[in-house]
């Protein structure tokens, strides 16, 4: 059995190397660094576009991540 800790690591790396993972795609939020490899842009491409209202970022324990809601509404044409 793998430890948690080892399955999150390996996904965070399959995501940075192109892989497509179901489990990224079925979390309601994802951190900044997953978020721009969503959508194919920058950490200061997703700031900018939460700072003009096109993606939504919220905290959870301390963390700043970007709702999967809002994603999909960017891809789809639409604001947060």
């Amino acid at each position: 059995m793998v430890a948690r800790a080892e399955i999150y690591f390996s996904s965070r790396a399959f995501l940075r190397f192109g892989g497509i993972m179901t489990e990224a795609t079925e979390r309601l939020a994802h951190p900044i660094d997953e978020a721009a490899h969503m959508i194919g842009s920058s950490r200061a491409t997703i700031y900018r576009l939460v700072k003009t209202g096109q993606l939504r970022m919220v905290k959870i324990l301390g963390r700043s991540v970007i709702t999967r809601e809002s994603i999909d509404a960017l891809l789809r044409g639409g604001a947060a």
